[in-house]
């Protein structure tokens, strides 16, 4: 009996499906167990089936009471139970679906359950696919697809980006529902909210119109109140700027002469010294007009606030706002009166190279490092600092816990250990 289970699993090591014929494919069915069986391998991926040999079937189906034979990719032969497939190289439940991932591999789904990409989608989902890439996912049947949720877009690269559903393309960017979609001077688009509209590389508010430079073309918005120039005056110099209106006006052309002359308009000269007009109610500021404070940006432009704002920074804030100060850069910024100021959240403190950071209030500054409430500033021997957590304490290089003590070698290098372990000799 030795030789004949040497001779079996020699057969069924040695032998595929290609090379098994006649008697000897007879006589190793006479001879195979379950062992035997498990160590055949066969080519029979894309038709298991069919390349089996007829005797080594009939012996798996005996051998497979309430279950079937099925062969993997590889050609191992493997049993699936009673209501069950063959799917590949897994058994799937009746009723269930025979699915193959991304990656070519076989899974099983269950019963009344479809393929959907990678997953299942199980009674009462549906399959979606993501509008950019095609990768398939399961949802419920109430939730909507990703491509439902959004609009694809491409840029001038050609790349796709998605926008959403609601949004519309605009060039590289998206454009929120009602909004406008521009382009400035370089060619970069750029989007105004609803009810502006595009003006040269900025936006036009619903109470400002678009004007232009008639020297150079360039459009810019000024608010309605403001008439625009019919021409600028090139003055170029900072005498022309201190010389009387009523000397300047024999320069100007009989439009311009008209506007200087309107009791509604003020005479203002920007940056470059060329002369504008604000109305009367505004103020001159820098290259416009200002319905409020004229403001000055930490680069030193002026800007104009509208009426009952007030400066901040770089920006302008309104009655409902407060100016905050970051406290390790000064940089100013507004808020709403009920948010808290990023100094309200946070303490300023500085490390060994007299840099400044800022840690959450509440905790202490420990060299370059922040400690939390109750916890301990330590120092290790290379001294740097490290914080230790509440009920800790410093140890050497570590932190010793609560129940945890410290112990110091014959080196004199400290290290913690429970209170219940002895410290080394």
């Amino acid at each position: 009996m030795l030789s004949k289970c040497v001779f079996v699993l020699s057969f069924a090591l040695g032998v595929r499906a290609k090379d098994c014929v006649g008697e000897q494919c007879a006589l190793a069915a006479d001879e195979m167990n379950d062992t035997a069986l498990g160590l055949l391998h066969l080519n029979a991926r894309a038709d298991a089936s069919a390349k089996v040999p007829d005797a080594v079937k009939a012996l798996c189906d005996a051998s497979s009471i309430g279950g079937k034979c099925c062969w993997n990719r590889d050609g191992v032969g493997f049993k699936c139970g009673e209501n069950s497939d063959c799917c590949g190289d897994v058994c799937v439940v009746k009723g269930g679906a025979c699915c193959q991932n991304d990656l070519g591999n076989d899974f099983s789904c269950g019963a009344d359950s479809t393929c959907c990409g990678n997953s299942c989608a199980a009674p009462g989902s549906k399959c979606c696919e993501l509008a950019t890439t095609g990768y398939k996912y399961p949802v419920t049947k109430d939730t909507a697809c990703s491509e439902e949720l959004t609009n694809v877009c491409y840029n001038r690269n050609n790349d796709q980006f998605v926008c959403g559903a609601e949004s519309s393309c605009c060039g590289d960017v998206c454009s929120e529902p009602g909004g406008t979609c521009c382009k400035n001077t370089l060619g970069n688009s750029f989007v105004c909210a609803p009810g502006n509209s595009c003006c040269g590389n900025a936006c036009a508010s619903k109470e400002s119109q678009c004007c232009k430079d008639p020297n150079t073309g360039y459009e810019f918005p000024l608010l309605k109140s403001t008439p625009c120039p019919a021409s600028l005056l090139q003055t170029g110099s900072d005498g022309w700027s201190k010389m009387k209106m009523s000397s300047l006006r024999p320069n100007l052309s009989p439009v311009l002469q008209n506007v200087a002359n309107n009791p509604g308009t003020k005479t203002c000269f920007n940056n470059q010294n060329n002369v504008f007009w604000c109305a009367a109610q505004d103020e001159c500021c820098g290259n416009g007009c200002a319905a409020g404070p004229c403001c000055a940006n930490y680069a030193g432009y002026l800007f104009g606030c509208g009426k009952g704002s007030e400066c901040c920074g770089n920006a302008c804030m309104d009655a409902d706002s407060k100016c905050c100060v970051t406290p390790s850069t000064g940089y100013q910024y507004p808020v709403t009166k009920d948010t808290e100021c990023n100094k309200d959240q946070s303490i300023e403190c500085m490390n060994h190279h007299g840099a400044t950071f800022l840690c959450a209030a509440g905790n202490s500054c420990c060299g370059g490092t922040c400690v939390a409430p109750g916890g301990q500033c330590c120092m290790n021997t290379l001294g740097d600092n490290f914080p230790c957590g509440a009920g800790s304490t410093c140890c050497g290089n570590a932190c010793a816990g609560e129940g945890s003590k410290c112990c110091t070698n014959k080196n004199g290098y400290k290290y913690p250990v429970t209170r219940d372990t002895k410290c080394s000799a």
